[in-house]
């Protein structure tokens, strides 16, 4: 009964091979996935919607975003140059945009930008801050990050059993999952947002280097 209860709940992105699949979890994510026929779908079926939700907004079909090998190359630069000022970033994408193909792509400022913004939203569920092209890419991410709150403010404590399904049952509010991290928990009177990609945030915890605090 509980093969099957995973099998309805996960299904397979069937036009994303598993391999992509595989590699894009590792490479981006540090997400450690093997497909297995058992239950023939993908636990992390929302990073490949991100991904394709990522591309869809950068909106420009000369990027490439939709192609793994650009979206790994893209997130492979962000990692490497965290203390390097954004501005250095920009130029070195337009330089050396990682793209699959022999064309040489002539790319422009706002292009460059897409591209950066596609990567940093893609690897971290964060929309970059890159308004000043002198500030740092950790800081410039930083400062997008939602902060920790302090324990010594929180004052009332939840019950163990306290669950998503009580605040629709006791609260009447609707649970809206979200791959943007700083949305999370953003409520109106009947909904809250909540981040739903919980295993990218405990892999970087296991990986400092890939960390931007």
């Amino acid at each position: 009964m509980r093969n099957r209860h995973k099998q309805r709940r996960f299904k397979n992105h069937q036009h994303v091979d598993n391999v992509v699949c595989q590699e894009l979890l590792s490479r981006v994510w540090l997400l450690d996935w093997q497909y297995t026929p058992q239950y023939g779908g993908v636990p992390p079926d929302s990073y490949i919607s991100h991904w394709e939700d990522c591309a869809h907004a950068a909106d420009d079909p000369e990027l490439l975003c939709e192609e793994h090998a650009v979206a790994i190359g893209l997130t492979d630069l962000m990692k490497d140059r965290l203390d390097e000022d954004v501005k250095d970033i920009l130029e070195h994408i337009r330089q050396n945009y990682p793209v699959t193909t022999t064309t040489v792509l002539d790319l422009t400022d706002d292009q460059a930008r897409t591209a950066m913004k596609f990567a940093i939203s893609l690897w971290l569920h964060v929309s970059p801050d890159l308004g000043s092209a002198n500030s740092t890419l950790r800081a410039a991410i930083r400062s997008r990050v939602p902060q920790r709150s302090d324990p010594k403010q929180i004052s009332d404590c939840l019950t163990d059993d306290f669950c998503a399904k009580h605040l629709s049952r006791k609260g009447g509010i609707r649970i809206e999952w979200t791959d943007e991290i700083e949305s999370h928990l953003l409520s109106n009177r009947r909904t809250v947002k909540v981040f739903r990609n919980h295993s990218m945030l405990l892999a970087l915890q296991h990986n400092p280097k890939m960390c931007v605090d």
